[in-house]
């Protein structure tokens, strides 16, 4: 620890797995289908799934900086972070501040409109998704074509993504990077003064959450 800072946790074991294990999935997603290994890409849009859901499930029950409604702001607070993000109601605020929190709902959205329209594609050739037979064929190939379409969406909110990282190390000296391996975060003791304690991991809950995330993707991609 450096002399007049201190360690907060900023991010549970979970969430930091479900980040990195998002981000393997998507590029396997991206190289499988470059190179025509339609198994492996399929395989891959089952454990984002899975993942999602689980995302879904541990933003209702899951640790305090996890749970949708501690990030998820008002176009109110939202505009008063972007006049005034030095505010005391800001003080000791860890985790997604309200921008990074429109980041991460457009990435969650746009990924689970890529694995829905995986689901039901059908390009009447070779490929369909496991729920296209109970779709008409024609929504069948209209969410061929959207797949296609948001592919590009996700590139450009990964870009988006990489260049807000950028900025954050090199401009604001903030390496977001960091927490999302060891959990912690090196603040300033003024700041620690004012972040509240993370909650207890919920381990139990979590089991549950994993189990149930699993058994759902499963279910859909064998209907």
């Amino acid at each position: 620890m450096d002399n007049g800072s201190a360690k907060v946790k900023v991010w549970d074991i979970y969430i930091r797995a479900f980040h990195w294990l998002l981000l393997i999935c998507i590029l396997v997603s991206f190289i499988s289908f470059r190179l025509d290994e339609m198994d492996i890409h399929f395989i891959s849009g089952h454990c984002i799934l899975a993942l999602l859901i689980f995302r879904v499930i541990w933003g209702l029950i899951g640790s305090r900086t996890a749970l949708f409604f501690s990030f998820i702001k008002g176009p109110g607070v939202i505009l008063s972070y972007l006049t005034n993000p030095s505010s005391d109601k800001f003080k000791g605020m860890i985790g997604h501040s309200p921008i990074a929190a429109l980041s991460v709902v457009a990435m969650l959205v746009v990924i689970s409109v890529q694995v829905g329209t995986g689901l039901i594609s059908d390009d009447e050739i070779l490929l369909q998704g496991p729920l296209a037979k109970y779709v008409s064929g024609d929504l069948s190939y209209q969410a061929t074509t959207y797949h296609g379409i948001n592919t590009k969406l996700i590139i450009g909110l990964i870009v988006l993504h990489l260049a807000a990282i950028a900025f954050y190390r090199f401009i604001k000296k903030d390496d977001i990077v960091k927490p999302m391996v060891t959990g912690q975060k090196n603040v300033s003791e003024e700041f620690a003064q004012h972040v509240q304690p993370m909650d207890k991991t919920k381990h139990l809950r979590a089991a549950m959450a994993i189990i149930v995330s699993i058994a759902i993707a499963y279910f859909v991609f064998n209907a």
